[in-house]
């Protein structure tokens, strides 16, 4: 597997779960064992053509999720307190560095919380929940001062 994501992508994969990879299509991040996600750095329609083309059903399946995900952004001075009102990890940089993303959730709806920077955060959602979750976000945002960004997953 690791061969087979290194020749499509041009990249090494994070070696593990909750670490991330820059690669030239996007950001390569490891989400399970055998389960990578890539947030491409710019629309190629034929990216997932391209991809399946190294991965033979007997590694694996590449399955294109971007329709199915929303990406939020929150960042500013009290962005940690503000997630740590909604989703219960723990923020202590030793704990959740930089870099990293933890898999998580708020009232049982799953999330990809990927810490960009001390107090910038990327948060990835189910699009059928996202009405539900962006409003806990927007809640706790208000309260504590933080700015929150929607965008495409891509």
């Amino acid at each position: 597997l690791t061969h087979a994501v290194h020749s499509a992508l041009g990249c090494t994969p994070p070696a593990h779960t909750g670490h991330a990879t820059a690669c030239e299509a996007g950001l390569l991040m490891r989400s399970g064992p055998l389960e990578f996600m890539l947030i491409g750095t710019h629309a190629a329609p034929d990216r997932v053509a391209q991809l399946r083309a190294h991965f033979p059903a007997e590694i694996g399946s590449v399955l294109d999720l971007s329709h199915a995900r929303i990406r939020v952004q929150l960042h500013g001075v009290k962005a940690v307190d503000a997630l740590a009102k909604l989703y219960a990890l723990d923020f202590r940089p030793a704990a959740f560095p930089i870099g990293r993303f933890q898999l998580t959730g708020h009232h049982h709806i799953p999330c990809l919380l990927h810490r960009l920077e001390a107090q910038h955060f990327e948060l990835y959602f189910l699009s059928t929940y996202a009405h539900g979750q962006t409003e806990a976000l927007i809640d706790v945002a208000l309260e504590y001062g933080v700015e929150l960004n929607a965008m495409p997953v891509g």
